[in-house]
C-alpha cells in the first residue's frame, strides 16, 4: 500500500539523477514516468532510439520534437563523455519506467478483465485501543489514500489518528477527540461527534471547529453539495447543516406506521439528491430494523431491504447492508433507488453492533475497503473469574455473546445477559448454565434482588416500544412481571438497595432520547412498587449511568461524564448533595465490596484496567482514598454494558475475556484492507444472479 500511494501522490526524486546526465535523457525519463497518460511516452522504442542517439551524439535522431534537446553552447565533443560513467544507472532507471509504461499498455489491452483484489496489512499500534462503539473505528477516505481512527485513550477520550498511507505512522490529530468520523469527499477534512458538538478538523492538522449540537454519535455523511447529514441524537429523524456549519433543518420523518423511533448512520448518495440510511423501531435492537432511501427535498422515503442495518451504496453499483452477522451486497440502481437483483453474502463475520445498528467497514470510490471481523458487539467471549493480581480461572468455557455478569448474593451463581434478549443463570458449583428467559422476551441487564430470590431486568414489552422493568422468580419457576409501567424510554435496571425496597435504575431522557439520568423505584409496606422519582439528572447534558448502592444503604456510586470524560461519584442517599469524585483519570461500571470499605471500577484504556479505592466514612462525609491498578488487562469491556462484577469474598471478580485470537488471549484481528474490493464484490454477486 505504501508503494501505490508514493506512486499516486509523489513525483520520483529527480534530484537524484547525476548532474552530468545530458538533457535528453532527464528529459527522457520524465516523459517515461509523466503521471498524466496523455503526455507519457507512448512507446518505449522511442526511449531506445533516445538512448542510441544520445551515445551516438545526434539527440534528436527519431525523436519527437518534445524530447530533442539542442546542444546549444555546448562543444559537440563535450556532450557525451562526462555522463558515460552513468549510462547503467540510467538503463536500470529506463527499464523500471518502461516497465510502468508497460503495464499501463496491459491495462489498456485487458481493462475488460479488473484487476484482482489483493488483501494488505494494516496494524494498528499496540498502545492504541480502536473505540468500535460509534460506528467504523477505521476510516478510509474516497480517494483512498488515508485512514483515520479513533483511539481509546487512558482518560477515556477518543483521540483521532490519521494515517497517510505513503507513511509508516499514525500521527494524532491535537485537539480532535470524538467518534464516529467520516470524511469530506475531497478527503480533506474529517467530521467527527465530540463534546455533543458535531465538529471537523482539517487533514493537515489544526484546531477542530465546531458546526452545531449533537448529542449522541450516531453518523453523519458529507455531500458533494456541500452539506452534511447526520443523525443529532439516539431517537431522531435526519438532519442536515451547511459544512460550514448553522442551524440544523429535518430531512427526513420518522414512519409511524413502521413504528420508527430512529434513523441513523446516513450515507448521502452521489448526486446529493437522496440519503440512505437505517431505520427501526427499536433503539437497542437492530435486528429488525431496515435500510430506507429518502429524498432530501421531501422527505419522502421508501424501504429498500428488511431485517438488515448499515446500508452503504457502492459506487459500483450495489447496495450493502449487514443482516445476521453478514454483510451483503445486491445491485442497486441508485437513481431509481431500487434493488435489482439478489443479494449474495460478501463478508461473513463481519464486526457489527446490533445495539447501534453500525458496522466496522468503510470503503473508498477507489473500490479499496478496510473492515474488522468478528471483535464486536455479538462476537464470542468466555466468562472467566479473575483474582486480585490479574490470575484467571475460567467459569464458562463455551464461547458465547455474554455481556453484563451479576454474582447472586450467595455468590454461588451468576446470572449473564446472553446476546441481546435474555437472561441465563451460571451455577457455579455445577457448571451450568440454565436460561431463565427465552426469546422473545428481551430481558436485559439482569439485577438481583438482595434476598436472592428475584431478578430484575429491563423488558421491551412490544417492538417499537421502550423498555420498562419487569422481574422474575430466580429459579425459573416463575414468569416475568412488570415493576413499571410500559415506557416510552428505556429504562434500565442497576442495584437494589440492602433491604431490598428500593431499585437504582438508568432512565433515557423522554425529550431526546439521549441517555441518561438515575432515577428510584421504591415498594411500598405491602411489597408492591409506587410511582419512579428521579434521583439525579433530569434532564441535563451530561450522562448519568450505572447506580449502585453501597452495603450500608447510605452512598451511590456511578458514573458521569461531567467534566468531559467518564469518571466515578459517590453521593449519599436518600438526600444528594455533596458529591466526591472517586477515579482520578477515568472510570465506569463501579462496584462495591460487600466485605470492606473498598469500591472498584474500570479505568479505561488499552488495556482496560480494574482499580480499586479504599474509603472511609466520617459522619456525613465520606472519604476516599488513593485509586490503586490491582491488574490491567485479561477482560473486556462491552459498552453500554456492565463488564464485571465483584464476587461477595471481595476478592475475585467476574469478567468478560475475549476468545484468543492468534494463539493470544484478548488480541484483537486488525483490520484488513483489500485494494480493487470491488472487483471481487461483483464476482460474488453476479454468480448468485439468475
Amino acid at each position: 500500500s505504501d508503494v501505490l500511494a508514493a506512486v499516486i501522490m509523489k513525483d520520483p526524486e529527480w534530484s537524484a539523477v547525476p548532474t552530468s546526465t545530458p538533457a535528453s535523457i532527464s528529459r527522457l525519463l520524465r516523459r517515461c514516468l509523466e503521471k498524466d497518460s496523455k503526455r507519457r511516452l507512448q512507446a518505449i522504442g522511442e526511449a531506445r532510439i533516445a538512448i542510441e542517439g544520445a551515445q551516438s551524439g545526434d539527440v534528436g535522431a527519431g525523436l519527437a520534437p518534445a524530447l530533442v534537446e539542442t546542444a546549444q553552447g555546448r562543444p559537440q565533443g563535450s556532450r557525451l563523455q562526462p555522463w558515460r560513467g552513468a549510462l547503467p544507472w540510467a538503463l536500470v532507471l529506463l527499464a523500471s519506467a518502461a516497465f510502468f509504461i508497460t503495464l499501463g499498455f496491459l491495462w489498456r489491452a485487458t481493462r475488460s478483465s479488473p484487476a484482482p483484489p489483493m488483501e494488505l496489512s494494516f496494524d494498528i499500534p499496540s498502545t492504541h485501543q480502536l473505540n468500535t462503539t460509534a460506528g467504523p473505528a477505521a476510516l478510509i477516505s474516497p480517494d483512498g489514500l488515508r485512514i483515520a481512527y479513533a483511539s481509546l485513550t487512558g482518560q477515556g477520550k477518543n483521540q483521532i489518528y490519521l494515517r497517510e498511507l505513503d507513511k509508516p505512522e499514525a500521527t494524532p490529530l491535537e485537539g480532535a477527540e470524538g467518534t464516529a468520523l467520516f470524511f469530506s469527499p475531497d478527503g480533506q477534512w474529517i467530521g467527527f461527534f465530540g463534546g455533543a458538538k458535531l465538529e471537523k478538523v482539517s487533514v493537515f492538522g489544526g484546531a477542530p471547529i465546531a458546526l452545531c449540537s449533537a448529542n449522541r454519535d450516531r453518523g453523519a455523511s458529507w455531500g458533494e453539495d456541500g452539506t452534511i447529514v447526520f443523525t443529532p441524537d439516539l431517537t431522531a429523524p435526519l438532519d442536515r447543516i451547511p459544512a460550514a456549519g448553522g442551524t440544523p433543518e429535518a430531512v427526513t420523518h420518522l414512519d409511524a406506521g413502521r413504528k420508527e423511533i430512529t434513523h441513523r448512520w446516513p450515507q448521502v448518495l452521489p448526486g446529493g439528491k437522496d440519503v440512505l440510511f437505517t431505520a427501526s423501531p427499536d433503539n437497542n435492537n437492530f435486528e429488525h430494523a431496515y435500510v430506507e432511501a429518502a429524498s432530501l427535498s421531501t422527505g419522502q422515503a421508501k424501504v429498500l431491504v428488511e431485517n438488515a442495518y448499515f446500508g452503504r451504496y457502492l459506487p459500483s453499483g450495489y447496495l450493502t447492508y449487514v443482516s445476521g452477522g453478514t454483510l451483503f451486497a445486491v445491485p442497486f440502481d441508485a437513481k431509481e433507488l431500487k434493488v435489482t437483483g439478489t443479494a449474495m453474502p460478501i463478508i461473513q463475520n463481519i464486526q457489527a453492533d446490533l445495539t447501534t445498528g453500525s458496522a466496522q467497514f468503510s470503503f473508498s470510490r477507489t473500490g479499496t475497503v478496510i473492515y474488522l471481523t468478528g471483535q464486536g458487539l455479538g462476537s464470542q467471549v468466555t466468562l472467566a473469574l479473575l483474582d486480585r493480581k490479574g490470575v484467571a480461572s475460567p467459569l464458562i468455557k463455551q464461547p458465547g455473546d455474554y455481556f453484563a455478569p451479576r454474582f447472586s448474593p450467595n455468590g454461588k451463581q451468576v446470572a449473564v445477559q446472553v446476546g441481546i434478549g435474555n437472561v441465563w443463570v451460571y451455577d457455579l458449583a455445577r457448571g451450568t448454565m440454565t436460561p431463565l428467559t427465552f426469546n422473545p422476551t428481551n430481558c436485559t441487564l439482569p439485577a438481583w434482588t438482595p434476598d436472592g430470590k428475584r431478578i430484575a431486568c429491563a423488558r421491551q414489552t412490544a417492538l417499537g416500544a421502550g423498555y420498562g422493568i419487569s422481574w422474575l422468580p430466580s429459579d425459573g419457576t416463575g414468569s416475568l412481571e412488570p415493576l413499571t409501567k410500559g415506557s416510552t424510554v428505556v429504562q434500565a435496571p442497576s442495584s437494589w438497595s440492602p433491604d431490598g425496597k428500593t431499585l437504582a435504575f438508568d432512565q433515557f431522557r423522554a425529550k431526546t432520547g439521549s441517555c441518561c439520568d438515575i432515577w428510584t423505584l421504591a415498594f411500598d409496606a405491602s411489597g408492591r412498587p409506587e410511582e419512579p422519582k428521579p434521583f439525579l439528572g433530569q434532564d441535563s447534558t451530561t450522562a448519568l449511568a450505572y447506580p449502585v448502592f453501597s452495603p450500608d444503604g447510605h452512598w451511590l456510586a456511578y458514573a458521569s461524564d461531567e467534566s468531559g470524560g467518564p469518571q466515578v461519584y459517590v453521593v449519599p442517599y436518600p438526600s444528594p448533595g455533596g458529591k466526591r469524585q472517586i477515579s482520578n483519570a477515568s472510570g465506569v461500571f463501579p462496584r462495591w465490596s460487600r466485605v470492606g470499605h473498598e469500591l472498584f471500577f474500570i479505568q479505561p484504556g488499552n488495556p482496560p484496567a480494574l482499580v480499586s479505592v479504599p474509603y472511609s466514612v466520617q459522619g456525613n462525609s465520606f472519604q476516599p482514598g488513593m485509586p490503586t491498578i490491582l491488574f490491567q488487562g485479561g477482560f473486556e469491556m462491552r459498552v453500554p454494558f456492565p463488564s464485571f462484577d465483584v464476587a461477595p469474598d471481595g476478592k475475585h471478580f467476574a469478567v468478560l475475556e475475549p476468545v484468543a485470537v492468534g494463539g493470544i488471549p484478548g488480541t484483537p484481528a486488525p483490520p484488513t484492507v483489500v485494494v480493487n474490493w470491488f472487483t471481487r464484490v461483483e464476482r460474488l454477486v453476479a454468480a448468485g444472479q439468475k
